[in-house]
């Protein structure tokens, strides 16, 4: 009975173990979630670059900065055209995006690529690295998906950084209706943002072009 009972004792140390990771692993996933965050925009800026993706959560997170003085004006990314096949019926998150800011009465500009469009992060910031060679800005705002803000910002920041360019950049991020930090592991959707990300980010700190063929999101 003794034998049985130190066993028991032993036992508690991992049993109490386990229950505080039960208990705490919501914090523990929002911290992780938390880390890909990043909100450093402030009024002022010349423009609101809204990344290819996402168009309803990107464009409704745009339209609220404008009216609300944080920019002058939106630009648009042009994103890689589909397969040939389907590109007679093909509605892209571009398309959507373009509808949406139409029906909110917004004009914008298309911030051109010379390559067959954007299929990356990266190309996103070169393109705008190059837009701003004959249109300067002070500071533009680059509105994405919260999940995909700390890579917008390393992408940005990576192409930015030999360049001569004066251009503040700062990063918003948009939140959607199903998932955000605080609860992502619960719809499928979260989860494949989040975890996906992960290796999206490491794949674009340990590469100098990012992610051939990904999009945004």
């Amino acid at each position: 009975m003794q034998k049985k009972h130190f066993f028991y004792l032993k036992l508690l140390p991992f049993l109490a173990l386990t229950l505080i990771i039960i208990s705490s692993y919501p914090y523990l996933l929002k911290s992780y979630a938390d880390f890909f965050s990043i909100n450093n925009y402030s009024r002022g800026a010349d423009a609101i670059l809204i990344l290819g993706g996402s168009a309803d959560s990107r464009a409704k997170k745009s339209v609220e900065l404008l009216n609300n003085d944080y920019a002058k004006k939106i630009l648009i990314t042009e994103p890689a055209a589909p397969i040939r096949e389907y590109q007679e019926i093909w509605v892209s998150e571009f398309d959507n995006l373009r509808r949406i800011l139409k029906y909110e009465k917004i004009p914008y500009e298309v911030v051109p690529n010379f390559n067959g469009g954007a299929r990356s992060t990266f190309d996103e910031a070169k393109d705008l690295l190059k837009y701003l060679e004959t249109t300067p800005l002070k500071k533009v705002i680059i509105v994405t998906d919260s999940f995909h803000t700390r890579r917008a910002k390393y992408a940005f920041d990576k192409v930015f950084i030999d360049s001569n360019c004066k251009t503040i950049i700062e990063i918003a991020g948009a939140k959607n209706d199903i998932y955000d930090e605080t609860n992502w592991w619960k719809s499928e959707r979260g989860l494949n943002a989040y975890v996906s990300e992960f290796f999206k980010y490491i794949i674009y700190i340990t590469t100098n072009n990012g992610i051939e063929g990904v999009s945004a999101e």
